[in-house]
């Protein structure tokens, strides 16, 4: 779980960081009697307590998340306003509150828009994520690929199930998600299969919010010794929604896809300094 959390230290930081720069903002331009240090340790301590309120938000509403980054860019477009307005006192306060509820109200729903959809459409994402993992490749292998175990085994989690079709044994339909409202379904079609070294697919689909995706996703697991590879990952897809790419960036997908990765390998196989050493051939 500690490393799920720090996958999310950009979303966590953006949070922390801008929502107590606001509120110590507010505090100066209602004109406290405090001095600079007391201001300065009233942020730190404000860092420490928003941060752990993004984290428990994460924890108990890990599909909410996306309104973290929308308030920390809130509260640091609102504490610009906040400088320049003239006046101290009870007045900026307010003014500065409301400016902060009406861009986030705002922008929570502009991303939510067919503009938004348009605009992300326009472009390209791209991902890449490296990392030595302590496991045998056929291992990392059998939980990192569609269709080679059980959708609940998979890496990510949130596999609900996978069909390969009977017309062509190189594609498959594949559905993720642990709720009827939020399923992304997808037509993967192996453009390369190299176990337990290479794979590479081309994905088309719909996402959990409606929007029709498709793209490009590779694997390589590099065999480093017995008990250990090196895996890589890249991804390239179209389509998206502009509030989808500022969530994925945030996000980071594919460093969190590989923490789930160790997380399932450790809980299935246990501890790697434990393993048994694995069958040859």
């Amino acid at each position: 779980m500690l490393r799920i959390f720090l996958s999310q230290s950009r979303r966590f930081g953006l949070f922390s960081v801008g929502m107590a720069i606001f509120t110590t903002a507010l505090l100066m331009s209602y004109g406290t009697s405090w001095t600079d240090m007391v201001h300065l340790g009233f942020f730190f301590l404000s860092v420490i307590a928003y941060f752990l309120m993004a984290a428990g938000l994460f924890a108990v509403q890990p599909r909410q998340r996306g309104i973290l980054e929308i308030a920390g860019f809130s509260a640091l477009i609102s504490t610009v306003f906040l400088y320049y307005l003239p006046y101290s006192g009870l007045f900026p306060s307010l003014v500065g509150l409301a400016i902060f509820c009406g861009i986030m109200t705002g922008s929570w729903f502009f991303l939510g828009t067919k503009l938004s959809q348009k605009l992300g459409a326009q472009r390209v994402w791209r991902d890449s994520h490296a990392f030595l993992a302590p496991y045998p490749a056929r291992r990392v292998w059998r939980h990192i690929v569609p269709g080679e175990c059980e959708a609940a085994q998979h890496c990510t989690g949130t596999m609900k199930s996978f069909e390969t079709s009977l017309e062509d044994p190189t594609t498959m339909t594949v559905t993720f998600g642990k709720h009827k409202r939020y399923m992304a379904t997808y037509e993967l079609t192996f453009l390369e299969k190299s176990a337990p070294n290479t794979c590479r697919f081309y994905f088309q689909g719909n996402e959990a919010d409606g929007s029709f995706v498709d793209g490009v996703f590779a694997l390589n697991v590099t065999v480093m010794d017995r008990d250990s590879c090196f895996v890589s990952s890249t991804e390239e897809r179209h389509g998206l929604s502009l509030g989808a790419l500022i969530e994925r960036w945030f996000d980071n997908p594919l460093h969190y896809q590989h923490i789930r990765l160790l997380d399932k390998l450790e809980d299935i196989y246990g501890d790697p300094a434990d393993l048994a050493p694995v069958p040859q051939g």
